[in-house]
């Protein structure tokens, strides 16, 4: 009962067990692994926003598993080095929108292009389902993840006021075409 319980309302109890999608990269002389973020894989990203947030984590255990389990279009994948979560993405598809809402790499593994790949990684699955658009806030004061941002093709199109309830900062909503 239990598990025809868990395959109705937890549609995604069951991609884990079949290793739902896996990529192999490699970068320089490394190696890495994309593939799905799990619900068990939450302390990892936890622990990774600590360590690039200054020990802040503005998404919570439960955020991430609404985002997880919503029925909403989604795609949140993690960057494995050597078995270990080094990174994460996650995009949520919303109309022909693709929306970047989560983004982080350990300070260790920055500007390896990891960032980069894990965007190419998500664009690829927003025009797979027909987005026209990709989205992301970034804060006013993050220069160099703007600076990938453009890079990858971002253009800003206004200015949030106060997007960030810590600190009150202001975000930049940038947005990119694709096709």
């Amino acid at each position: 009962m239990w598990k025809k319980f868990k395959r109705f309302f937890f549609p995604y109890y069951w991609k884990e067990k079949e290793g739902y999608y896996e990529q192999a990269h490699r970068i320089g002389n490394e190696n890495y692994l994309i593939r799905e973020i799990f619900p068990t894989d939450i302390d990892a990203l936890l622990h990774i926003e600590r360590l690039v947030y200054e020990g802040q984590v503005p998404w919570s255990k439960s955020a991430f598993l609404s985002e997880l389990y919503a029925y909403t279009l989604h795609f949140y994948i993690a960057i494995l080095h050597q078995k270990e979560i080094v990174g994460f993405l996650g995009l949520r598809v919303s109309e022909n929108d693709g929306h970047i809402t989560n983004i982080a790499i350990l300070p260790e593994y920055q500007r390896r292009g990891l960032a980069s790949l894990l965007i190419e990684e998500a664009e690829k699955f927003a025009l797979e389902n027909e987005c026209q658009t990709m989205s992301l806030e970034v804060r006013i004061t993050n220069l160099t993840a703007q600076s990938l941002y453009q890079k990858l093709g971002f253009d800003t199109r206004q200015t949030l006021v106060a997007y960030y309830s810590e600190g009150n900062e202001d975000a930049l909503d940038m947005v990119k075409p694709i096709k």
